[in-house]
């Protein structure tokens, strides 16, 4: 069993993010008292996409057996690099550092420096929201790619080839995530390269790696949050003295309850448990609520190459469902999204048949994905982040711009598939 995971690491990994898909909609279902929520729905799902897997890497077996016949590559040694590719490695990190110098400069500020002046939350968020959609739209691709791929690939060659460049690309992607304070970046950037070494067994170097992620994620959600950032700074001893009659007078103001406040409203282990956990479930709920209407569902206007060619207006469906879920917070300027997993875009365009064919067409690109990777060491490094953005958006999207799949590949067939 252990040997078939390993040799079909990358479909295991996202068959675990699904198991996570599943854990959150019961968790989510016990708290609200939902009894067992969509969690058979998610638990149909994961049944689907490993039944058509298996047929169809069956299928392949049979029919081209060189794509899936292979020697193992686990401990395979990276060949040394020619002159042409060190000299192309350098010049994709001088472009990784250019990105995130012309986002910074472009932004004309840096969003971390902006919410740690301010105290309050709304603003905060369109602070952070600002920083990715302040920027003209070729810039946004470019960022994306940057942080989704180019850079995570960067870490993880250069740490592979043990060159000298790594600590710089290290540096970039470290400022680069304090300076968005977005949680996801550490990981990001930082979970290729934590698996890498995890394989590695390079102990020191995994729990330096898991200490940096902790702590970048620590220090974003801090920053995005006054609550929890308050925690971390002691009080002064300036407060001024008043009567008890001046006290008694002030308290009379308040025409409110007072918000309850408990650990959990300062915790940062916390707000990072709840976005993992509590947050897919509820979204998955919201998806499934708001779509279970045939009538509202988009009829393929929710993708935006088929909205094209059937020629209706693409609905950009994360958007569409956070404005109407928080009207309140779009009020105040928030361009919210309500990202969920890769099949319920499906869902919300076609139902369940549409859940049913995106099951299949996932199986077959992770069996096309497994032939390519094999069982290299950087085959789940490198898919990591495809898997990650899956549990948050289409896999169509997370093949380009959302999960830079694309380059990532681009780069593995570059440095380690060509002599």
């Amino acid at each position: 069993m252990l040997r078939l995971l390993s040799r079909h690491r990358i479909f295991a990994a996202y068959c675990a993010s699904l198991l996570w898909l599943l854990a959150a909609s019961l968790w989510f279902a016990k708290l609200m008292e939902k009894g067992w929520g969509h969690a058979p729905a998610v638990a149909a799902i994961i049944v689907g996409v490993i039944a058509s897997y298996a047929l169809i890497w069956k299928l392949l077996s049979s029919t081209t057996p060189r794509l899936t016949n292979w020697a193992s590559e686990t401990h395979l040694l990276p060949q040394p690099l020619s002159r042409t590719k060190s000299l192309v490695l350098l010049g994709l990190v001088l472009l990784f550092a250019a990105v995130f110098f012309a986002h910074m400069l472009t932004l004309g500020h840096i969003p971390f420096l902006a919410a740690m002046s301010s105290s309050d939350d709304q603003a905060i968020s369109v602070i952070r929201q600002q920083g990715y959609f302040g920027l003209p739209l070729w810039l946004r691709y470019m960022s994306d790619y940057s942080v989704k791929a180019l850079g995570p690939a960067l870490l993880v060659i250069t740490y592979l080839y043990r060159k000298k460049s790594f600590w710089f690309v290290l540096l970039i992607s470290s400022l680069y995530s304090l300076a968005l304070f977005v949680r996801i970046l550490p990981i990001f950037f930082l979970a290729p390269l934590l698996l890498l070494v995890l394989f590695q067994r390079r102990w020191l170097h995994l729990a330096l790696t898991a200490g940096l992620m902790a702590l970048l994620i620590t220090v974003a959600t801090s920053a995005a949050a006054p609550g929890i950032r308050n925690t971390f700074i002691p009080d002064g001893n300036n407060a001024t003295a008043i009567s008890k009659a001046d006290s008694d007078a002030a308290a009379k103001y308040n025409a409110t309850e007072k918000i309850k406040k408990d650990w959990r409203s300062g915790s940062a282990l916390y707000a990072v448990f709840e976005r993992a956990l509590f947050v897919p479930g509820q979204v998955i709920d919201q998806w499934f609520y708001f779509y279970s209407r045939p009538d509202a569902r988009e009829h393929g206007c929710g993708y935006r190459t088929l909205a094209r060619f059937m020629g209706c207006e693409y609905v950009h469906i994360p958007n569409k469902l956070y404005q109407a879920f928080y009207p309140e917070n779009t009020q105040r300027g928030m361009l919210g999204s309500l990202n969920a997993a890769s099949f319920m875009s499906d869902y919300a365009n076609f139902g369940f048949a549409g859940i049913a064919v995106s099951t299949i067409l996932t199986a077959l690109f992770f069996c096309v994905a497994t032939s390519i990777y094999r069982d290299h060491p950087l085959a789940l490094p490198l898919n990591i982040p495809l898997i990650m953005v899956s549990m948050e958006t289409s896999i169509i999207t997370a093949l380009n711009s959302g999960a830079g799949w694309l380059v990532m590949t681009a780069l593995f067939l570059y440095f380690f598939r060509t002599k």
